[in-house]
């Protein structure tokens, strides 16, 4: 049995933590540990990069693992918000909702369904992609510099910084203060016009 975690929703004046733990004393299972015990490969485990709600103070971000199966076997899984967007608050974006797939030797992607059985894995590849959380206040108001940092860690994609904080960065990665006030009048001007 593994437990694995998403992110922490954003308090005021804080953000949340990345692929994190609601308890502090849970640690996820170690990839050496899982393929010592099981007949499978972790490829991947990692946070999502863009899967935290935009905000003021973003949410954390999930956890993206990818399971290779070196033998037949069977998995049951169950977890949460997976129909549902994780909602913002106080102007927040909501997140992307968790989603496992099923990935067939031949390349087919198949979504697999909350609490299903999957007997017979036959050497599959599986993603996890978990998601809980809540971000607070409007994400063009969340500092350039913190959004600039989020790209370094590989948390925020530079299309998801403009398209969603307003952020423009410069050659050297930092924020540009004068594009990015231009960049975020003109989102804030959109805003308005999609108002009934």
């Amino acid at each position: 049995m593994e437990i694995l975690y998403g992110g922490i929703l954003a308090l005021p004046g804080k953000g949340g933590l990345d692929s994190h733990s609601w308890w502090p004393t849970f640690l996820g299972v170690p990839a050496e540990y899982m393929e010592s015990y099981y007949p499978l490969i972790i490829e991947e485990y990692s946070a999502r990069r863009d899967s935290c709600g935009a905000g003021k103070f973003r949410e954390g971000c999930g956890v993206r693992k990818v399971y290779r199966f070196l033998a037949d076997g069977s998995i049951i899984f169950q977890d949460d918000r997976a129909h549902t967007y994780p909602y913002g608050g106080d102007g927040g974006k909501p997140s992307t909702p968790s989603a496992k797939t099923l990935i067939w030797q031949s390349g087919e992607h198949q979504v697999a369904l909350r609490g299903a059985r999957r007997p017979r894995l036959r050497r599959r590849w599986l993603g996890l992609r978990d998601r809980r959380g809540c971000c607070l206040g409007d994400p063009l108001e969340r500092g350039p510099e913190s959004v600039a940092k989020d790209i370094r860690w590989n948390l925020v994609t530079h299309e998801a910084a403009e398209e969603e904080y307003g952020v423009v960065l410069n050659d050297g990665g930092e924020g540009d203060t004068e594009e990015t006030e231009t960049r975020r009048e003109g989102l804030g001007a959109e805003c308005l016009e999609e108002l009934p």
